[in-house]
């Protein structure tokens, strides 16, 4: 099979052959690429800004849409702990899913949110927090 990444058209994914990981890398794209990182940020911004309403993987909403089954989930944790959720959101980007669901979260007792995230995405999301720190 060439080198080339093609689409499986009865599933899901793209497949091909490489020797190594970085081959692959070499001949695909992916979240760390700059020009998302920016997109993302742009969005995030807006919505800081009060010119949105919610993000999700840089697209902008003008109104919230609820994962209802995610919320009740959360919820139902926290219950079971005494009004306490502490969770790990890994690819979390710039905390998305927290903002999304804070209107709820905020009536727990206590809330612990947690974002693993790429050093690019930490690095930009510390330099806003940085950033409306110095605003306050």
């Amino acid at each position: 099979m060439p080198d080339r990444l093609f689409l499986l058209l009865k599933g899901y994914g793209w497949y091909s052959d490489f020797a190594t990981w970085e081959e692959a890398k070499k001949k695909s794209g992916g979240y760390e690429a700059e020009s998302i990182l920016q997109k993302v940020k742009e969005s995030l911004l807006k919505v800081k800004n009060g010119e949105a309403v919610y993000e999700r993987d840089s697209v902008i909403f003008d109104k919230i849409e609820y994962s209802w089954e995610l919320l009740a989930f959360l919820m139902w944790v926290a219950a079971q702990n005494g009004g306490k959720l502490n969770l790990i959101d890994f690819g979390g980007s710039f905390g998305s899913t927290y903002f999304q669901n804070k209107k709820f979260l905020e009536k727990l007792t206590n809330v612990s949110w947690n974002i693993v995230e790429q050093q690019n995405y930490v690095k930009v999301g510390l330099d806003i927090l940085m950033m409306r720190k110095s605003l306050i």
